[in-house]
C-alpha cells in the first residue's frame, strides 16, 4: 500500500495475506507510519506488513526483485493525511513514476512514450536494425532499453548500481548487476549484434579496454560521451578557473563517478589507435539536436556538447578473430 495515511489500508490488506503472505507500506510522514503500526500491532498483524518511511516514488528501488510478476494489489491512498498538514500532498509527477513501477509488479505493462525520450537515446535507437539483439552497459534505469524494445530489439542490461537494477527490473527489463571495467571479460565474442555504452564511457577506469570489449562482445558498438572540448567547458576553464559543470555534467568536481574526461577528438584519435571503423559519427548541441553533418571535427569538437559513434571491427581486428 502506497501513502498510507492513518492505516486503515495497511490492516486490511494484511489482514487478508496474514498469515502467509506480506504487504509493504509507504508513506513519508512518521504520524501516519506511527498510526499505522499501532493498528498492525493491536490487530497482531506486525509480521505480515513491512513500513517504509519513504516516498511512492522509490516502489521501484525498495521492492524485492523476486516479487516481480508475483504482487497481487497495489493499493494507492492519495491526497493528505486525514488530520495532519493538507499542505503535505501527494505529486502529480511522483504518483505516475510510482503507477509506471507498480504495473510490472504484478505482470502488467508499463507505460511507455518513445515522445518523451532524450534526443541522444533516439539517435542511438536509430542505429540499432530491428530484431537485433543488444547489450546496453551501464544502462542505468532502463529508458533507453524500453525505446530499444519497443522497436522490437532484444535488448539485455548491465548496470554497476543495484538502485538502477531495481528500476529496471520494476520495469521488466533483463538487467543484471556488474562493472564494465571487470565484467565485460566475462562476455563470449560476438555475443550480441550492437553493444551501447550511453554516457556511461568517462566513468570507466579503462575507457581503452572497455572499448575493445565493446567491439569483441558485439558485432558493432554504440558509445555516447559529453563533449569535455564543448565551448562552454572551455570558458569555464579559462574565465571561471574551475572545473566546468553543465546539464550534461552536473557534478562537482569532488563527487563526480566521472574520472576519464575526454574530447570528441580524443575518442577519434583512440579510434584509429585500436584500428576501430567508425562508420557514423552524430555531434549533438546543447538542446540534443544534431549539428551539421558536413562539419569538420574541429568544429564539432568545439560546439557539439556530446558525441554519438557507431563503431565496428577495422578489417585487421577481424583478420586477428
Amino acid at each position: 500500500t502506497l501513502d498510507g495515511g492513518n492505516g486503515h489500508d495497511t490492516l486490511f490488506l494484511a489482514s487478508r495475506v496474514a498469515p502467509h503472505g506480506h504487504v509493504i507500506g509507504f508513506d513519508i510522514q512518521p504520524a501516519a507510519l506511527t498510526a499505522t503500526r499501532s493498528r498492525l500491532t493491536a490487530a497482531g498483524l506486525d509480521a505480515n506488513a513491512t513500513l517504509l518511511a519513504c516516498g511512492h516514488e522509490r516502489l521501484g528501488v525498495e521492492i524485492p526483485p523476486d516479487w516481480v510478476g508475483t504482487v497481487a494489489v497495489v493499493m494507492f491512498n492519495l491526497g493528505y493525511l486525514p488530520g495532519g498538514d493538507k499542505g503535505l500532498i501527494t505529486r502529480a509527477d511522483t504518483t505516475l513514476a510510482a503507477l509506471q513501477q507498480a504495473l510490472p509488479l504484478n505482470g502488467q505493462a508499463t507505460f511507455f512514450d518513445p515522445a518523451n525520450c532524450r534526443g541522444d537515446h533516439l539517435l542511438v535507437a536509430e542505429m540499432v536494425a530491428p530484431g537485433s539483439k543488444v547489450l546496453d552497459v551501464g544502462c542505468g534505469e532502463g529508458d533507453l532499453l524500453q525505446l530499444l524494445e519497443s522497436r522490437g530489439v532484444d535488448g539485455r542490461g548491465i548496470e554497476l548500481s543495484r538502485e538502477g537494477v531495481n528500476r529496471c527490473v520494476a520495469k521488466g527489463l533483463a538487467v543484471v548487476q556488474g562493472d564494465a571495467d571487470t565484467d565485460l571479460a566475462n562476455y563470449p565474442d560476438d555475443a550480441f549484434d550492437y553493444v551501447i555504452l550511453s554516457q556511461t564511457l568517462q566513468a570507466t577506469r579503462q575507457p581503452r579496454v572497455v572499448l575493445e570489449h565493446l567491439l569483441r562482445i558485439g558485432r558493432r558498438a554504440i558509445v555516447s560521451f559529453p563533449n569535455f572540448g564543448y565551448w562552454k567547458m572551455r570558458l569555464q576553464l579559462l574565465v571561471g578557473g574551475h572545473m566546468p559543470r553543465t546539464d550534461n555534467l552536473p557534478a562537482t568536481w569532488y563527487d563526480t563517478p566521472n574520472i576519464h574526461f575526454c574530447t570528441i577528438k580524443d575518442f577519434v584519435q583512440l579510434c584509429d589507435e585500436i584500428n576501430v571503423k567508425m562508420e557514423r559519427a552524430v555531434a549533438l548541441d546543447l538542446y540534443g539536436r544534431p549539428l551539421r553533418l558536413n562539419a569538420p571535427w574541429w568544429f564539432w569538437n568545439l560546439f557539439g556538447e556530446q558525441g554519438i559513434f557507431l563503431l565496428s571491427r577495422g578489417r585487421h581486428r577481424d583478420e586477428a578473430k
